[in-house]
């Protein structure tokens, strides 16, 4: 397994920020729903593995074919499938023993109910003929993996700078799983910045309305005073 590291910098809001919302953030990054948008953006819920002697090697982005699936229907589907790139643009794609079809890159197939397409990287021709294996996984299962792998800590040198570190078989998606959830991290902080700031609109403008409704009352009063009062 390979490690890699990326940081993120929260603002001090003057120092105000304290263990306990640091915490709060921790727990935030380190969340389920998190993880499984990150696992949503980045088909991380799919593995590409060929067969190393007696171990497992992840591609990832160095496979043969990339699967793309009906996002919308994708998150709790599961399966396993043996994919074979031909020299003629088709591959063999094997779902049981006895169950193999040929598929044309580009064409919407169906596998386990899923519609998923087939489309060919830069290392295609280096697999031809060679069997690998595709395994789609339930999105919230691929999230919780990654999660049991995810490290979050603060660092000693400065408290406002979170350290994130992540173990997985393939350095580049370990890079592309953190970078995604910083991203993902962000946008969740800028919605919740930008709710804030609607409800806290809304209030004082609800307040305005009830200060401009005394206001009017209170000269209503006066002008009847004075007329009264002469």
């Amino acid at each position: 397994p390979s490690n890699t590291r990326s940081t993120v910098q929260l603002g001090t809001y003057s120092n105000l920020i304290n263990r306990v919302s640091m915490s709060n953030e921790i727990l935030q990054l380190q969340s389920r729903q998190l993880m499984t948008e990150v696992v949503r953006s980045l088909d991380a819920d799919i593995d590409y593995i060929v067969k190393d002697r007696l171990r497992d090697m992840e591609l990832y982005t160095t496979a043969p074919v990339r699967l793309f699936p009906d996002r919308e229907q994708a998150d709790g589907v599961a399966f396993e499938i043996f994919v074979t790139p031909q020299p003629d643009n088709t591959i063999i794609v094997r779902e049981g023993e006895n169950d193999a079809r040929m598929v044309a890159l580009g064409d919407t197939v169906s596998i386990s109910g899923l519609n998923v397409v087939f489309k060919p990287t830069p290392e295609y021709n280096n697999y031809l003929d060679k069997e690998i294996i595709v395994r789609k996984h339930v999105a919230a299962n691929a999230a919780g993996s990654f999660l049991s792998r995810l490290k979050v800590f603060q660092t000693e040198e400065d408290g406002s700078i979170l350290q994130l570190t992540l173990q997985d078989y393939s350095f580049r998606r370990a890079d592309d799983v953190l970078n995604m959830l910083i991203v993902k991290y962000n946008e969740d902080a800028l919605r919740e910045k930008n709710r804030i700031a609607v409800n806290t609109a809304a209030f004082i403008n609800e307040r305005i309305i009830i200060i401009e409704n005394e206001l009017g009352n209170v000269e209503d009063s006066l002008a009847r005073f004075k007329s009264s009062e002469k």
